[in-house]
């Protein structure tokens, strides 16, 4: 980091190394992860992942798992001007899923239920909540809690494919009770796809529920829902090579990520795709 202000740390490194084991047993699947964080700035880290999945009939399966996770703040986080937060301590969470899925000559249903646990989760918010339009600044939640469940369906039908997805989500502050800032509490998506010889293509629908810009939580910082349209055309040109033409925000719906920052309106873009097989 170069900066006229003489900061404790200005350079930092980190060692890493993670170690996976998965393996299949008749009907029980497992998979194991450990990793270590050597950081010059914040300390060692041991995080890990346990998982397991069991095939209940040839159409369901159970899986579950737990884990942790650690996130040192960038420095950005740290050290942006006017803006930055040096005391800022790294994240630290625990992890856990359970699910259900069912599939079947290419249909497949399924649930997810998700709890995670964070300690100082990092979250911006403005120096003076009174003037959004001001200095932000990071600054650490002590406990925060994401949970929720997302449902999921894939299909054949005649000769399309239709996918469908939707998430319910539920996010707090445990010390105020605030909702986490940019977290709706419920999102969806809604794509059919198809594929005729070289030519595939589909139509996908995002969206997006209402959700606070940021803590506290206030009507002045509510954001609307929203919802977008988006197309897309591939051809194969050879095995290995495709041309993807995609349009995104068809409708030209206007809407925000963060509040008072506009978005892209109708775009489109043309790709050549390399894929080796």
């Amino acid at each position: 980091v170069d900066s006229t202000s003489d900061y404790d740390k200005t350079r930092r490194h980190t060692n890493s190394v993670l170690l996976g084991w998965s393996g299949q047993f008749d009907r029980h699947h497992v998979q194991v992860n450990a990793r270590h964080d050597e950081d010059s700035q914040f300390g060692s880290k041991t995080t890990g992942t346990l998982a397991y999945g069991y095939r209940l009939t040839p159409e369901w399966r159970a899986h579950a798992s737990i884990g942790t996770a650690f996130k040192a703040p960038t420095f950005n986080d740290l050290y942006f001007p006017f803006s930055g937060n040096p005391n800022l301590k790294p994240e630290e969470a625990l992890n856990r899923e359970a699910g259900l899925v069912w599939e079947r000559d290419g249909t497949s249903l399924s649930a997810t239920y998700f709890n995670n646990r964070i300690n100082n989760l990092i979250a911006w918010a403005p120096v003076d909540p009174a003037d959004p339009m001001g200095n932000w600044a990071p600054a650490n939640v002590a406990e925060a809690s994401i949970q929720g469940v997302e449902l999921a369906a894939s299909a054949m039908l005649w000769d399309y494919r239709v996918r469908a997805s939707i998430d319910f989500l539920d996010t707090e502050d445990e010390a105020t009770g605030d909702e986490l800032g940019r977290r709706a509490r419920i999102g969806g998506s809604l794509g059919i796809e198809r594929a005729t010889g070289p030519w595939t293509w589909g139509v996908e629908w995002n969206g997006q529920g209402r959700r606070y810009d940021r803590t506290p939580n206030s009507p002045a910082n509510r954001m609307g829902g929203y919802g977008l349209l988006n197309a897309y055309v591939h051809y194969a040109l050879a095995p290995d090579w495709s041309v993807e033409v995609r349009a995104n925000n068809i409708l030209d719906k206007d809407y925000e990520l963060a509040q008072n920052y506009g978005t892209q309106g109708a775009n489109a873009f043309v790709a050549v795709r390399y894929a080796m097989h």
